[in-house]
């Protein structure tokens, strides 16, 4: 994961941003590409949860239940092979990281201010039951999300004999009225980073829905494992994990 931070970090571009373009390069795999017959996925919307706590007055960044995270909406079209030609280098102009730029200055600007969130359309609802059903009988308007909590330290506010905490997994139960696939990533200080992907069943309009979800993960894993494997001219430039 230290490579691909690096390799981000050349980039200018946040490792949540990264982490949309994989995705998109794994569903662009794995789901058919038949105009033909229709079956087509010709483009996907990618829900990323942007954190505006810092901007909330009386709420602290680790304040838990608050209405803090709002949304930020991109549509990507179907990868293409090409576009990954030589990814891995700091030099490469490739596709991949001129996507990924823009989608890090993008959730820059949208975790900056507090005006034109989706969630400031929740104080018009007079009933919020009644939509609340009404949005569950909907088809979905979001290929996937990704929620990144960051980096958390365990031992930051730790008392002399607490208990440690090895590793950490982040996940979130089915959705409703979310995305079809949830892809939840968090990062233990000094530790690994790991990344779930949650979803509810009978959502992804696949024949075979366990398959699709494990050559999903599968995918996602071996394409940032190229980063360790073809990087090249990394230097120690730091960069955030969000």
């Amino acid at each position: 994961m230290d490579q691909v931070l690096r390799l981000c970090g050349a980039h200018d571009v946040k490792f949540t941003s990264l982490l949309l373009q994989v995705i998109v390069r794994a569903l662009s795999e794995t789901l058919p590409n038949k105009t033909s017959t229709g079956n087509r996925a010709g483009s996907f919307i990618a829900l990323t949860v942007v954190d505006l706590r810092h901007l909330l007055k009386n709420i602290e960044s680790d304040d838990m239940a608050c209405p803090g995270p709002t949304a930020s909406f991109e549509l990507s079209s179907r990868s293409k092979l090409e576009d990954w030609k030589d990814w891995t280098n700091t030099e490469s102009e490739s596709p991949v990281w001129i996507a990924a730029r823009k989608t890090t200055q993008d959730l820059a600007k949208c975790a900056s201010t507090l005006h034109d969130q989706p969630i400031g359309l929740l104080s018009y609802l007079s009933k919020f039951r009644p939509w609340m059903q009404g949005e569950a009988e909907k088809d979905r308007d979001g290929s996937y999300e990704v929620s990144n909590l960051g980096v958390f330290d365990p031992m930051a506010s730790s008392q002399e004999g607490a208990w440690g905490v090895e590793s950490m997994l982040f996940a979130q139960p089915a959705n409703m009225t979310g995305s079809c696939l949830a892809f939840n990533v968090v990062t233990k200080k000094g530790g690994d980073t790991t990344i779930s992907l949650t979803w509810q069943k009978g959502t992804p309009d696949v024949m075979e829905e366990e398959e699709f979800i494990s050559r999903m993960c599968q995918l996602v894993t071996k394409y940032l494992g190229e980063v360790d494997e073809h990087v090249v001219g990394c230097n120690d430039r730091s960069v955030s994990n969000q």
